[in-house]
């Protein structure tokens, strides 16, 4: 299993994100602020940067929302890549977001549906500032890894008899 260590920061404004733009500003990033059915403070959008945070926060045009002054943004960096080439950096990048979203479906994330069989090998460990982040993902959890078709038929069947029990027993 290969493990993706990600450092977070923050809380920070947009307009402190305009300079970072070096080649180690790249990672990920969590915003959080109000949603109308969730309420304020929520978990908005996990994201990726591969080039540069500047460049891929301002793309996003979160500028335009009214409620951009209570707006949080937090970074994540990945550590102990050091060395590794800049194309499974990259991966890891991508694998870690992709696995964060599955894991806590922010408001804002419409992609949603992902080939979870890669996250597999994958573990990711949220260092930091992480907010409402689970500290720890794990691929094997969002994978087939440990379950066949045949488990998960044999543990909905055991469940539904349990809560059909319950209910002859409670009426």
């Amino acid at each position: 299993m290969q493990d993706i260590h990600i450092r977070w920061e923050g809380p920070l404004t947009f307009d402190s994100l305009k300079a970072l733009s070096g080649t180690t500003d790249r990672g990920l990033y969590q915003i959080y602020g109000y949603h109308a059915l969730y309420g304020s403070d929520v978990l908005l959008y996990i994201g990726k940067s591969a080039d540069s945070f500047a460049r891929r926060v301002t793309r996003e045009r979160w500028d335009l929302s009214q409620d951009i002054a209570r707006f949080q943004v937090y970074l994540g960096r990945m550590e102990g890549h050091s060395g590794i080439p800049d194309e499974d950096l990259i991966t890891h990048i991508d694998i870690a977001e992709r696995m964060l979203i599955k894991a806590h479906l922010p408001a804002y994330n419409v992609q949603r549906s992902f080939d979870i069989s890669e996250f597999k090998g994958f573990h990711v460990f949220n260092w930091g500032t992480f907010r409402s982040l689970f500290p720890e993902v794990s691929g094997a959890r969002w994978s087939d890894h440990f379950w066949t078709t045949g488990d998960r038929r044999e543990l909905g069947t055991a469940i539904e008899e349990s809560d059909q029990q319950d209910i002859a027993q409670n009426c």
